[in-house]
């Protein structure tokens, strides 16, 4: 989880961005702009997101530059201009230093910008939905395919309390909720899978944080489930992990959530499916919790909301299922990661992919060394392996790509033959009608099972 950081307009004679590594200019008094600080101790990215209906010009400076532009009304050079809009996501690289980041015009001294601002050496890495025109949705998913994975924090046990050569892909989004009394609470919910790579184990965990407002509360009074709610440096959030599983790549498999408004309080359920671990298996999707929310006003709906606007805790509402730290705020390096990805809403007649999609998520704290790149694939999906990063926008809309959903498993007790393995298109089984066992014995078919039901042959 990040902090947001409370902005306020002030007056100033200040500037009119031009171009990039071009002096920026003093503008007559009276403007309005928003000022914040941002310091990278280490090289990294000021990230800046917009939910403003209005039109801006931005411009970072170093400090030193900034307090000669601002201080003796001179002219300076910024290491970022340009403007920004509403849906606008920005991923400035920069080095270590102190940074002013100037907004402007704004309407007034009491306008309040709606842009979430946060720095960071690294970044989450993957798919982050953040469309101008909202998607509503009672269920999201991700599906991974992951190939290869190996990570490694030297001071992940040190410095974060996490394993070492920990990391998660993580499915975070918003939950809106639609109180009686026609007010709002939002809730970011995260769906994880966390790696423990050195020895190739893995929990599924979900976590629950309040966004409604800056300084939000919960309590185990206002939230139950299988876990329980927690105290750590980023405020309270309730939290259950699995008890530990193994995988042997390729892993494969899907992230599911639900969220709706029963009897005034709030549901949301969280799960998964394996369908690869080496081999393929059976798809069961397993609910591993299924948390109620119950707000002091009672609930009348609920729903997951993706786009550019923030929650009532300045908060973006974008959707994320991104790889990053095993947890507690964790960066980690990937050594080896081979993945492919897809983050997809329930339409009301089927799965779609989110849209207006970019390649690092904005919300959640751990992250992953920038050694990642990110690219779309023939199939539609998200190719995730190490490479070149280049933070930006991935895509406005891709098709839904063909997802293994379809298990076929056969067995012939006779013969002893048998198959098992994931269809995407139509699939031709042939089954033997008669089997010879000796010149006197014979099987000859007269049905078979399919999903529980009996057909006969001719069928």
């Amino acid at each position: 989880m990040r902090w947001v950081l409370v902005i306020m307009a002030v007056a100033l004679s200040i500037a009119l961005v031009v171009h990039a590594q071009t002096l920026i200019q003093p503008l007559p008094p009276g403007t309005y702009a928003v000022l914040m600080n941002e310091s990278l101790v280490t090289p990294g990215y000021i990230v800046i997101i917009s939910a403003d209906p209005h039109t801006f010009n931005v411009a970072v400076f170093t400090q030193q530059n900034f307090n000669l532009w601002w201080n003796q009304s001179q002219a300076e050079p910024a290491i970022y201009h340009g403007t920004i809009i509403r849906g606008s996501v920005l991923a400035i690289p920069a080095p270590a230093g102190n940074y002013v980041i100037a907004i402007y015009p704004v309407p007034g001294s009491n306008y309040y910008v709606e842009v979430y601002v946060f720095n960071d050496s690294d970044l989450p890495i993957g798919i982050a939905s953040f469309p101008t025109s909202p998607i509503v949705t009672n269920e999201l998913m991700g599906y991974f395919d992951i190939g290869s994975i190996m990570a490694y924090n030297p001071s992940g046990r040190s410095q974060f309390g996490v394993w070492n050569s920990g990391a998660s892909l993580q499915l975070n989004a918003v939950v809106v909720v639609e109180l009686v009394n026609g007010q709002y609470q939002y809730y970011w919910v995260q769906d994880v899978v966390q790696f423990v790579t050195g020895s190739n184990e893995f929990y599924v965990v979900d976590n629950v944080w309040n966004y409604t407002s800056p300084t939000p509360t919960l309590s185990n009074q206002s939230i139950v489930g299988n876990g329980a709610v927690y105290n750590s440096s980023g405020g309270l959030y309730y939290g259950y992990a699995t008890s530990s599983s193994t995988y042997s790549p390729p892993l494969g498999g899907y992230l599911i959530m639900n969220a709706y408004a029963s009897g005034g309080v709030v549901h949301v359920d969280f799960g998964y499916v394996i369908i690869r671990n080496g081999g393929y298996e059976w798809p069961t999707v397993i609910w591993f919790d299924n948390v109620t929310i119950m707000p002091s006003t009672p609930a009348t709906n609920a729903y997951f909301e993706v786009g550019a606007q923030l929650t009532g805790g300045g908060w973006p509402m974008d959707a994320e299922f991104v790889f990053a730290g095993y947890g507690n705020g964790e960066w980690t390096r990937f050594n080896q990661l081979s993945a492919n990805l897809s983050m997809l809403y329930w339409n009301g007649s089927g799965w779609e992919v989110l849209p207006t999609l970019y390649d690092f998520g904005f919300d959640t704290e751990e992250s992953a060394v920038t050694n990642i790149n990110v690219t779309v694939s023939s199939n539609n999906l998200v190719a995730v392996t190490l490479g070149t990063f280049k933070p930006g926008f991935i895509a406005t809309q891709l098709p839904t790509p063909i997802l293994p959903m379809t298990y076929v498993s056969y067995t012939n007790p006779v013969t002893g033959y048998s198959f098992s393995y994931y269809v995407t298109q139509p699939t031709m089984i042939n089954i033997p009608s008669v089997v010879y066992i000796s010149n006197n014995t014979r099987y000859v078919l007269e049905g078979y099972y399919l999903n529980s039901q009996w057909f006969t042959a001719q069928q």
